[in-house]
């Protein structure tokens, strides 16, 4: 088991349009309340009625008059505050009253479990019942195992029904204390730290570091970024660049491409697979 300070790739925050961001498109959906919600309900006509409730195992509440009678049960499991003060409004119209003025505050939200899923020590879904610093939830559940592709991925359900996911560098999180990824998880959301992915690839030829090379991450390995990491093509290299590949059904395959249109952006980046080999020859002219 390793801490949560393994050293990783530095990935960026993916926060474009992502519901945690604060003025990004989407917004969280509402909380609806369930059993184990504390509530303060208010009537402005009745004061009477004014109480501190727990919505109940079936997800309702009772309306007691001061004497302890039940006025009316009611149903508050799936609702927000606002449509249950408009449903408990409705039901004290329909009895008399000419004009109710109510307010349901939630005091206490009910504990919800939040999912952990990939590389992390413990599994436990720990429960929670408002947002709490991601860090302190990594912790919790023993840290991240060695095993980890140098990320952390939180998920979270929109209101429009859609899940939207921000990825964020454990480095950025543990090692460079960076506060402005240390996200607030929510009951309910999903974290996940996939596991690395080891990718085995040999360079020969006009390449300035040639040999075997291990890439250990969740990203995708490219042709650039491996000639790149190797320190660059030789002066003497040619623009060609072959890719001596196994194909699936054993028989080797070579891919050529034009380097110079792919660092010139004219041509797509290559993605390679495991146990590919990279061969740049000199070039005579």
């Amino acid at each position: 088991m390793c801490n949560l300070r393994s050293p990783c790739l530095r990935l960026s925050v993916l926060a474009a349009g992502f519901l945690f961001v604060a003025g990004a498109g989407a917004q969280t959906a509402p909380y609806r309340l369930d059993s184990g919600d504390f509530i303060d309900v208010r009537c402005a006509e009745n004061p009477r009625l004014n109480a501190t409730i727990t919505v109940g195992q079936a997800g309702t509440i009772e309306l007691k008059e001061p004497t302890g009678e039940v006025l009316a049960e009611v149903l508050a499991r799936g609702l927000t505050t606002d449509e249950l003060a408009r449903r408990i409004a409705t039901l004290l119209e329909s009895k008399g009253m000419r004009q109710a003025t109510v307010s349901v505050t939630l005091l206490q939200p009910r504990p919800q479990p939040v999912v952990l899923i990939g590389e992390v020590v413990r599994k436990e879904k720990p429960m929670l019942r408002q947002p709490t610093p991601l860090l302190d939830v990594l912790l919790e559940a023993g840290g991240v195992t060695e095993n980890h592709g140098g990320v952390v991925r939180v998920r979270r359900r929109a209101s429009n029904g859609l899940s939207d996911e921000i990825e964020i560098a454990l480095e950025d999180l543990i090692d460079r204390g960076d506060p402005t990824v240390n996200l607030p998880v929510h009951p309910g959301d999903v974290i996940q730290v996939p596991p690395a992915r080891e990718l085995r690839y040999y360079l020969v030829g006009e390449i300035e570091d040639t040999g075997a090379h291990t890439f250990r991450s969740t990203e995708e390995m490219t042709l650039l970024k491996a000639i790149a990491q190797a320190g660059g093509l030789g002066d003497n290299a040619s623009r060609k660049v072959r890719i001596h590949r196994q194909a699936g059904d054993g028989k080797l395959v070579e891919i050529i491409v034009d380097f110079r249109r792919i660092l010139q952006r004219k041509d797509p980046d290559v993605p390679l697979q495991d146990g590919d080999i990279i061969e740049v020859k000199e070039a005579f002219f």
